[in-house]
Protein backbone atom coordinates (compact mmCIF):
# COMPACT_ATOMS: atom_id res chain seq x y z
CA UNK A 1 0.00 0.00 0.00
CA UNK A 2 1.08 3.50 -1.04
CA UNK A 3 1.48 6.71 1.78
CA UNK A 4 1.15 9.97 0.57
CA UNK A 5 3.62 12.08 3.42
CA UNK A 6 3.76 15.39 3.77
CA UNK A 7 7.02 16.36 5.90
CA UNK A 8 6.82 19.64 7.92
CA UNK A 9 10.10 21.67 9.02
CA UNK A 10 10.95 24.53 10.90
CA UNK A 11 7.75 26.34 11.93
CA UNK A 12 4.52 24.98 11.13
CA UNK A 13 2.36 28.47 10.94
CA UNK A 14 -0.99 29.06 9.12
CA UNK A 15 0.80 29.70 6.12
CA UNK A 16 2.98 26.37 5.66
CA UNK A 17 -0.03 24.90 6.35
CA UNK A 18 -1.88 26.12 3.57
CA UNK A 19 1.14 25.19 2.21
CA UNK A 20 0.97 21.69 3.02
CA UNK A 21 -2.95 21.46 1.92
CA UNK A 22 -1.48 22.88 -1.44
CA UNK A 23 0.65 19.89 -1.88
CA UNK A 24 -2.03 17.34 -0.19
CA UNK A 25 -4.46 18.12 -2.99
CA UNK A 26 -2.44 16.31 -5.18
CA UNK A 27 -2.60 12.86 -3.64
CA UNK A 28 -4.44 10.26 -5.07
CA UNK A 29 -8.79 9.30 -3.57
CA UNK A 30 -8.22 7.14 -1.06
CA UNK A 31 -4.72 7.42 -0.44
CA UNK A 32 -3.87 7.48 3.20
CA UNK A 33 -1.86 10.67 4.01
CA UNK A 34 0.48 11.03 6.98
CA UNK A 35 1.57 13.84 8.27
CA UNK A 36 5.25 14.40 9.62
CA UNK A 37 5.87 16.80 11.94
CA UNK A 38 9.19 14.99 13.42
CA UNK A 39 11.37 18.12 11.99
CA UNK A 40 9.17 20.93 13.50
CA UNK A 41 10.06 23.28 15.88
CA UNK A 42 7.16 25.05 16.58
CA UNK A 43 3.38 24.70 15.89
CA UNK A 44 0.40 26.84 16.11
CA UNK A 45 -2.74 24.96 17.23
CA UNK A 46 -4.65 26.73 14.20
CA UNK A 47 -2.31 25.63 12.00
CA UNK A 48 -2.41 22.05 13.56
CA UNK A 49 -6.12 22.01 13.74
CA UNK A 50 -6.22 23.34 9.69
CA UNK A 51 -4.42 20.45 8.65
CA UNK A 52 -6.26 17.65 11.04
CA UNK A 53 -9.46 18.84 9.94
CA UNK A 54 -9.15 19.95 6.49
CA UNK A 55 -7.25 16.59 5.62
CA UNK A 56 -10.19 14.42 7.38
CA UNK A 57 -12.52 16.02 5.21
CA UNK A 58 -11.07 15.31 2.10
CA UNK A 59 -11.75 11.83 3.15
CA UNK A 60 -8.39 10.54 4.16
CA UNK A 61 -7.00 8.03 5.92
CA UNK A 62 -5.07 10.10 8.33
CA UNK A 63 -1.56 9.24 10.69
CA UNK A 64 1.05 11.88 12.16
CA UNK A 65 4.33 10.94 13.14
CA UNK A 66 6.50 13.37 15.43
CA UNK A 67 3.83 14.77 17.17
CA UNK A 68 4.42 16.33 20.83
CA UNK A 69 2.54 15.64 23.71
CA UNK A 70 0.29 18.96 23.30
CA UNK A 71 -0.08 18.77 19.73
CA UNK A 72 -1.39 15.08 20.90
CA UNK A 73 -3.85 16.14 22.76
CA UNK A 74 -5.15 18.37 20.13
CA UNK A 75 -5.39 16.01 17.48
CA UNK A 76 -7.53 13.81 19.76
CA UNK A 77 -9.58 16.67 20.52
CA UNK A 78 -9.95 16.68 17.08
CA UNK A 79 -11.00 13.34 16.48
CA UNK A 80 -7.63 11.53 16.43
CA UNK A 81 -6.99 8.29 18.34
CA UNK A 82 -3.71 8.16 20.16
CA UNK A 83 -1.63 4.76 19.49
CA UNK A 84 -1.92 2.72 22.56
CA UNK A 85 2.21 1.82 22.24
CA UNK A 86 3.35 4.68 24.63
CA UNK A 87 6.57 4.34 22.59
CA UNK A 88 4.89 5.02 19.48
CA UNK A 89 4.79 7.89 18.04
CA UNK A 90 1.73 7.47 15.59
CA UNK A 91 -2.15 9.08 15.97
CA UNK A 92 -4.59 7.85 13.29
CA UNK A 93 -7.82 9.73 12.68
CA UNK A 94 -10.52 6.99 12.00
CA UNK A 95 -11.67 7.05 8.17
CA UNK A 96 -14.83 9.06 8.06
CA UNK A 97 -18.03 7.12 6.81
Amino acid sequence: MSLFVLKANGILDLPSARHLLEIAAGAQPNVPIVLDLSEVKESQDAALGLLVLSLGRAGHSLSYQGLGNHQHRLVEYLGGIRSRLPEDDWVTLPERS
